[in-house]
């Protein structure tokens, strides 16, 4: 009973998707249910990150979080949010006030894509 892949077709990784799905299908040895708890994970845990640096009180605690979802969105190959992590965590580093806007839509795209990709490859 095999599973299908969420593996995008080759037209759709150049249309540049939020989440590398080749790569994690390359990280999870192309285990389709690692790959969907890693998703779900993921889900959970952007959103996660989201609330709290919403009620952040010290740039501190907006690094340790950044980190953490940045190092998440690595995993799953989210890139785009790898990197606007990073970008923020070294504003934050620096003391600089976080405009979280383009956090906010890179997780909401990726999110969307996810859910998207969980619900099409659960039929």
């Amino acid at each position: 009973m095999g599973h299908r892949s969420l593996l995008p077709d080759k037209r759709a990784v150049e249309q540049g998707n939020p989440i590398d799905l080749q790569g994690l299908q390359t990280s999870t040895m192309g285990n389709r249910d690692l790959e969907v708890q890693v998703l779900k994970l993921f889900l959970t845990q952007s959103r996660a990150a989201l609330d709290q640096l919403g009620r952040v009180t010290c740039l501190d605690e907006a690094k340790v979080i950044l980190h953490t979802l940045k190092g998440s969105a690595q995993a799953v190959g989210a890139k785009q949010i790898a990197d606007v992590c990073a970008d923020l965590e070294q504003s934050a580093g620096q003391g600089r006030h976080l405009e979280l806007e383009e956090l906010r839509e890179c997780v909401a795209d990726a999110c969307v894509f996810i859910e998207d990709r969980l619900n099409s490859g659960s039929q």
